[in-house]
Order: C-alpha cells, then sequence, then structure tokens
C-alpha cells in the first residue's frame, strides 16, 4: 500500500501536538498548550478532508465504521479497565456516556465518532457538489454556520463536535484539488517557508490573544469567528511544513500516521503512567511541570505509542483500527 508522504507528515506533526498538548504542564507552558488548541483537532478533520473521494458509497461507509467505530468501542471497553486518568470510576455512568456520545470525560475516543459522522456529512456534501464548483464553495462557506446554532448543545454521539468540524474537512478537500501546485518549483518551495514562517507567527500571536480552545467541551474562545481564523491559520502552518519535509521519508512518520487511531487513545495511558507512576517515584508532588519535562514525556509517549502500533499490528490490527499492513507500506511523494 502506497501512501501520500507529506500528509503522513501533517498526520505525524499533528499526533505529536495532541501528546503535548495532553502533558501536565504548568503556567509557563499555558501558551503552549493554547496555541496547539487552537487548530490541532481542527487539523485533523482538515487531513480527512484530503483524503475523501468525489463519490460516497456503501463500501466507503462500511470502511469507515470497521476503522473508526470498532475502535471506538475497542477502546471504550478497555477503558473501563485501564481508565485516564488511572482512577476508579462509577462503570455504568462511564458506559453511559461511551454508549450516548455527549460527554468528552470518556477521553480522547470522543474524535472517533465524531469524524465519522463528519466523514459521512462532508463526503455526502462533496459526491453531492463536487461537479457544481460554485454551488461547492457556496456550501463551503456555509458550512461554518452550524456550530453557532449548536456551539453549547451536546448533540448524541458528539455530532456537535462534528458539525464543527464539518468545515475543516470540506477545505481540506478543496486544499486538495490544488496541493500538486506547491510541489512544482523553487520558487514555490520558497514561498511556502514565507508562509510557514508568516502564519507560525500568526498563531502564535492569535493564541496570546485568545482565551483556551477545546472542541470537545464546547469551548471557542472570545469569538467562534476568530476561533476559525486561527484554526485556518494553524492549519496553514502544519500544512506548509509537511510539504516542505516531502522529500524525506521517514518510517516512524510512516507508522504513526498509518497508527494515527490507536496513538489517539494509547498514548494517554502511557501519559497517565508517567504521572501517575513516576512522580510517585520521584515523590514529586505536583502534577504541573515545565515545557522541557512535556516534551520529552510527549516523545517518551509517541516512541512507546509507535512500538505499541507495530505490536498491534502484527497481531490484532482490526479492533484497533490498523489494517494488518504496516510492514508493506511505503512513502510516495
Amino acid at each position: 500500500m502506497k501512501r501520500i508522504n507529506w500528509i503522513d507528515w501533517s498526520k505525524s506533526i499533528c499526533m505529536f501536538l495532541v501528546i503535548l498538548g495532553h502533558t501536565h504542564l504548568d503556567d509557563s507552558g499555558l501558551l503552549t498548550k493554547r496555541i496547539i488548541y487552537t487548530f490541532h483537532m481542527p487539523l485533523f478533520f482538515f487531513i480527512s478532508g484530503l483524503l475523501c473521494k468525489n463519490q460516497i458509497s456503501i463500501q466507503s461507509i462500511k470502511r469507515d465504521a470497521k476503522f473508526v467505530l470498532i475502535p471506538y468501542l475497542t477502546f471504550g471497553i478497555i477503558g473501563i479497565f485501564i481508565p485516564y486518568p488511572l482512577h476508579f470510576q462509577d462503570i455504568p455512568l462511564y458506559i453511559s456516556k461511551l454508549i450516548i456520545g455527549t460527554d468528552s470525560s470518556i477521553g480522547t475516543i470522543w474524535f472517533l465518532p465524531a469524524i465519522f459522522i463528519c466523514k459521512m456529512m462532508g463526503s455526502a456534501i462533496i459526491s453531492l457538489f463536487h461537479q457544481y464548483r460554485f454551488l461547492s464553495y457556496v456550501i463551503l462557506a456555509l458550512s461554518f454556520l452550524p456550530t453557532l446554532l449548536v456551539q453549547n448543545i451536546d448533540l448524541p454521539f458528539f455530532a456537535s463536535q462534528a458539525l464543527c468540524g464539518l468545515p475543516f474537512f470540506l477545505l481540506g478537500h478543496k486544499y486538495m484539488e490544488y496541493s500538486s501546485f506547491y510541489h512544482i518549483s523553487k520558487s514555490s518551495q520558497i514561498a511556502l517557508f514565507a508562509i510557514f514562517i508568516i502564519s507560525s507567527i500568526l498563531t502564535i500571536y492569535l493564541a496570546n490573544r485568545h482565551s483556551f480552545v477545546a472542541i470537545a467541551v464546547h469551548s471557542y474562545g472570545n469569538s467562534i469567528f476568530m476561533y476559525y481564523i486561527n484554526a485556518i491559520i494553524g492549519i496553514s502552518s502544519v500544512m506548509c511544513a509537511s510539504i516542505l519535509l516531502d522529500k524525506y521519508e521517514i518510517s516512524f512518520v510512516t507508522a504513526t500516521a498509518y497508527g494515527s487511531i490507536l496513538i489517539l487513545w494509547v498514548h494517554g495511558v502511557f501519559l497517565a503512567l508517567f504521572h501517575y507512576y513516576l512522580f510517585r517515584f520521584l515523590n514529586i508532588g505536583t502534577s504541573d511541570y515545565p515545557i522541557w519535562t512535556a516534551i520529552l514525556f510527549s516523545i517518551l509517549s509517541y516512541v512507546l505509542s509507535y512500538g505499541t502500533t507495530i505490536i498491534i499490528d502484527r497481531h490484532c490490527p482490526l479492533l484497533f483500527g490498523l489494517r494488518g499492513c504496516l510492514s508493506n507500506l511505503k512513502g510516495r511523494k
């Protein structure tokens, strides 16, 4: 199975940002966390849109259900016995949250039903309107509006979060139509680097002026409009970086992109083990730590998650959103 290398880079970068965002940063690292949260979940919706085909089919729906919803149930069941964070919980309440899908306290797996619904909506829209270019852009513009109506409402199966991610999904599909342009010439690469620098600076600046964002709990900062602007700029920064890194094919990047669904859950287990057991072993009384410690924990969790992906892909891939084909994957420019 061949893959698109720059998309793998974007997934891998995004996954590292998710892990770093889930560490227990102290006050000195709060800006870092705020920057990450302004765009890392929108980026996942955007990446999913990059890979969306122009036609939806029963087979594609079954495939998405197989590789997204089955892992949701798997992680949800395991979460009864290995909760994150590590503490005993009200199991009937947890199961009801898992089934109803309105409470993100079940952990990062809230994203799986949200992305499934988003993909179903986005794929249907693209299938219906991709032949009508002007109308497709109108639909894209209108897709930003539903979140205004449901931004404080918990719809079942995390549909509110799916609606929030829909415009990013559609943007990703549109972006893919023009992505080949960025690989044409050296001048375009220079332009990409300039855009990367500018968009990174803007992302940091806007995040510093914006209050905390978290799609999972309907928190959109000071303004939902500013949230959308900041998210798009942050996504642009990662896209530019990913295309610039396209010439480097690294097995770790391919594997972590391939195993992103598994890593989305399992990294939390490793972080919880670091937070709970390591702090106790070192007799550290606080769970907050500086950015350099957070980066170290993130790297260790990412490496352990990478190893877990390799092992599970060999032995029981389907339950965890894998295909059992990691050893055959090859990058493609």
